[in-house]
């Protein structure tokens, strides 16, 4: 008896009803995108991997359908962006700005599978290349509260955030580029809930544990460890009468044991980043109230206001266009695992009748 091929994991299939409900949905939206000048576009499913690989980098690039074939590095997509803007600098680089563009279509990423979450989705979204930084993320996030609406999604949140606060703390302490990155991504699992923080937590901890073993007396020695270079501990080592072989041998335990010493300062830091992006979580709220929680926060983390400049000229903005302040929750923790983020980061929670979020 042959072995009946099922469904892969993580993949659904769309039955009558369920196809009808989404193509009007996709076309409804598609409609309202067109009137407010997006043209609509798409890209090819497969593209070479170095298109997504700078962008996700090493810690999601798991996550991603990659594999070589006849010697070629090739990725299905896992978003549309990097697509997009791959084909505005093959085709529309010399017309004039802003240009705006939609889309729709199927995405792969291989997560976890959950409730309504599979590992192919349709993603519909938009693009906006050009105008003034502020102007233009207002437009999206107007057009975004817009769509809803045409949708007849009245009640929703709108969670605004700047990864520009963390990212300006982070990169002040010094991190090595993996160290960075693997924080800025697991920011949004740290904003979702405490669950997520602990087992983003969890998976620092496994990454860079406390590693005292054979560095313990050496520190005792050299209290300013992780500053100092290897010709002041080649010189220590000089000193105690101790048989390396050769001088290979002895730049090789010189290096072992500042490798040993960054990481523990690695870990430092990366637990001192935590306790900020705690402290950035915990104030979340409204505004204009909590804009003054958040600037009393970055002056006593000596971090620049500007994220925060951006954020009030945001919501000032959109509250002249009638997106009620009720509906706004500033979040600064919210993250996001994608490297080109580097503004404005926003999430739109809508709830139905049941309050299902």
């Amino acid at each position: 008896m042959k072995k009946r091929v099922e469904r892969l994991r993580g993949m659904h299939d769309l039955l009558p009803e369920a196809y009808q409900q989404h193509r009007v949905v996709i076309d409804r939206v598609q409609e309202f995108l067109g009137q407010a000048g997006y043209l609509a576009v798409d890209t090819p499913i497969l593209e070479q991997s170095d298109l997504f690989q700078a962008s996700f980098g090493q810690e999601l690039w798991q996550n991603l359908y990659s594999f070589r074939l006849h010697h070629r590095d090739l990725c299905l997509r896992p978003e549309y962006t990097a697509s997009i803007c791959r084909l505005y600098l093959d085709t529309y680089q010399q017309h004039p700005l802003p240009l705006r563009f939609q889309y729709a279509g199927p995405i792969f990423r291989y997560e976890a599978p959950g409730r309504g979450r599979y590992r192919q989705h349709t993603q519909l979204g938009v693009e906006l290349f050009g105008g003034y930084a502020a102007f233009a993320d207002a437009e999206i996030l107007h057009l975004a509260c817009d769509v809803l609406h045409t949708l007849h999604i009245s009640q929703y949140r709108l969670e605004l955030g700047h990864i520009g606060v963390a990212s300006g703390f982070i990169n002040r302490l010094n991190l090595d580029d993996q160290a960075a990155r693997l924080l800025l991504s697991l920011m949004e699992q740290i904003s979702r809930s405490e669950e997520g923080e602990r087992l983003a937590q969890e998976r620092l901890e496994k990454l860079y544990p406390l590693d005292t073993h054979g560095t313990k007396e050496l520190t005792a020695v050299v209290p300013d460890a992780p500053n100092v270079d290897s010709r002041y501990i080649t010189s220590l080592l000089n000193g105690i009468s101790i048989s390396f072989g050769d001088d290979t041998t002895r730049s090789e335990v010189v290096e072992r044991f500042l490798w040993k010493m960054g990481r523990n300062e690695q870990r430092r830091q990366i637990l001192h980043a935590l306790e900020f992006l705690r402290e950035l979580h915990a104030i979340s709220g409204t505004p204009p109230t909590v804009f003054d929680d958040l600037k009393n926060l970055l002056s006593r983390y000596q971090l620049d206001e500007e994220p925060l400049q951006e954020l009030q000229q945001l919501v000032a903005i959109l509250e002249q266009n009638n997106v009620p302040s009720e509906h706004i929750i500033l979040n600064l923790s919210l993250g996001r695992g994608v490297s080109y983020y580097t503004g404005l980061v926003f999430e739109i929670h809508a709830q139905d009748e049941s309050g299902f979020d």
